[in-house]
């Protein structure tokens, strides 16, 4: 698909399923709960989506 095209030959990864995963050499935290995907870092503000509590938004 055309749309899709520039996201070729790359790899999507949960953090939380690996051992460690690190942005510009700093170790991410993954997001919290087993839903999500998300990658923290120093840089990223929360709260966020996955802590207990924050089923609702």
């Amino acid at each position: 698909m055309p749309a899709f095209r520039d996201m070729a030959g790359f790899v999507a990864v949960y953090a939380g399923r690996m051992d460690e995963c690190r942005v510009d050499g700093e170790r991410v935290v993954p997001q919290p709960g087993a839903f999500y995907g998300g990658w923290i870092t120093g840089d990223v503000v929360g709260p966020f989506k996955g802590e207990p509590g924050s089923a609702g938004w």
